[in-house]
């Protein structure tokens, strides 16, 4: 099975660009600033990625930066991977939504992409998986994993890393067959390390994330529509109020929880418009919205700009033909072709 590598690097690109070719290539995932504590004037980075099955495996290297992965952000990349990263040289320091993290070399780092974060690294590199939410959790995933590192000194972090990089190296000599297999099992050993003393929790518990799951995906299958509702939710599920409340306590509600959604889905259908004529108000409909003024509100309580004002920024981009629609590898793979063409 051909499996294809896509490498992007800012060396290919003339100086005075680097910077703005940068943060494009890391957009999805969070907004690349300069680390204060750095001297040089321009980004270096250098990404190698592919697609294994439903696992995106690639690696980087990187001079000192800071990461600010915001509502903006969680929007363009979406909300339904986790991103685990091996630390091969250079650190990290962040705060995970509330939960301070440092990592160093032989570390495993641990980022929920539904969350906000801030972090700096000093120049080194990493070895980065992304893994599906929804094969995380049904293979037993427990509670909030967010800025969640993995030691060193711990045995097995260093078995889940030899996994890992065993994955990375015969990747392209595997079969369909063989792929799914190898990444169920990788899946279930992080997992498995993730949950450590919490992997016997109570049944209930277990219970609520596969209904958790379960309501998200229809949530997901219903999002255009205006009658999806809390109440909808009730009688689809046959739950409570309350019960459903403590199920999304954590999205302050399942409300907030769709409206949230919606607003993320109208986001990346604007960021995906390549700089096109976009009707905002047919934008916000097809989004599940009924009122334009309420929807340009939440919206702008949300990512900080009215949707006016993101439309025209995009329309002014030199990078709005370089559309993101949730496929990583895909959208390396247009960054690549608009910079120097389809070679490797």
């Amino acid at each position: 099975m051909m499996i294809n590598t896509i490498k992007l690097s800012t060396e290919l690109i003339e100086e005075s660009h680097r910077n703005d070719y940068w943060r494009e290539v890391t957009r999805p995932a969070f907004e690349t600033v300069k680390n204060p504590n750095d001297e040089q004037k321009s980004f270096y980075g250098e990404i190698s990625a592919k697609q294994v099955g439903e696992i995106v495996l690639g690696s980087t290297k990187f001079n000192a930066q800071k990461y600010i992965r915001d509502q903006r952000s969680i929007s363009s990349f979406g909300l339904d991977n986790y991103m685990i990263q091996i630390v091969t040289a250079g650190t990290l320091r962040g705060d995970f939504n509330g939960v301070s993290s440092q990592a160093f070399v032989g570390d495993i780092s641990i980022m929920d992409m539904a969350y906000q974060f801030q972090s700096e690294v000093s120049a080194g590199s990493r070895i980065s998986l992304v893994l599906p939410r929804s094969h995380m959790q049904r293979s037993g995933l427990n509670g909030n994993i967010h800025g969640r590192i993995l030691t060193s000194e711990d045995p097995l972090t260093a078995f889940l890393i030899d996994c890992a990089q065993g994955f990375l190296k015969v990747s392209p000599h595997l079969n369909e067959t063989q792929i799914e297999g190898i990444q169920n099992s990788i899946i279930d050993m992080f997992t498995l390390g993730l949950n450590g003393k919490e992997f016997n929790q109570a049944e209930s518990s277990t219970i609520s994330l596969i209904t958790k799951q379960r309501i998200l995906d229809f949530i997901d299958s219903n999002i255009e529509s205006p009658n999806l509702s809390t109440d909808s939710i009730q009688k689809r599920f046959k739950i409570s109020r309350s019960h459903l409340y403590r199920i999304f306590a954590e999205d302050e509600g399942v409300a907030t929880a769709i409206r949230n959604k919606r607003l993320s889905l109208a986001f990346k259908r604007l960021t995906a418009s390549a700089g096109k004529r976009v009707h905002l108000a047919e934008l916000a409909y097809q989004a599940g919205f009924s009122d334009y003024s309420a929807f340009s509100k939440l919206f702008q309580e949300k990512y900080g700009e009215k949707p006016t004002d993101i439309r025209n920024k995009i329309q002014n981009s030199i990078y709005n033909n370089v559309t993101y629609d949730g496929k990583i590898i895909k959208y390396f793979k247009n960054l690549r072709e608009f910079h120097y063409g389809d070679e490797q």
